[in-house]
């Protein structure tokens, strides 16, 4: 689930079997991802131009990334005066 307004959220999880019929260990993971940019998350090259319809090719690098962690990023994608669409990365390092 990506929540994208900041505000109070209830996820529920219906699960229906479990194999054995016992408990189930659930590992849960949550990111606020900051407006600001943290600086180690890249995209190359940083800008272009696009026409509708065309495809265009970004490379994304992430530095100084400890392990064992989970990290998760945003690329957003606009016109130069706003964000018209995202991309999430999500690194397991």
């Amino acid at each position: 689930m990506t929540v994208t307004e900041p505000g109070d959220y209830v996820t529920f999880v219906d699960l229906f079997s479990v194999p054995g019929g016992g408990a189930l260990a659930v590992r849960h993971h949550d990111w606020v991802v900051a407006a600001t940019n943290a600086g180690n998350l890249t995209a190359t090259p940083a800008s272009q131009s696009v026409t509708i319809g065309g495809m265009v090719t970004v490379t994304v690098a992430w530095s100084g990334l400890s392990v064992s962690q989970h990290y998760l990023g945003v690329i957003e994608y606009g016109d130069g005066s706003q964000s018209l669409a995202s991309t999430i990365v999500a690194v397991d390092a």
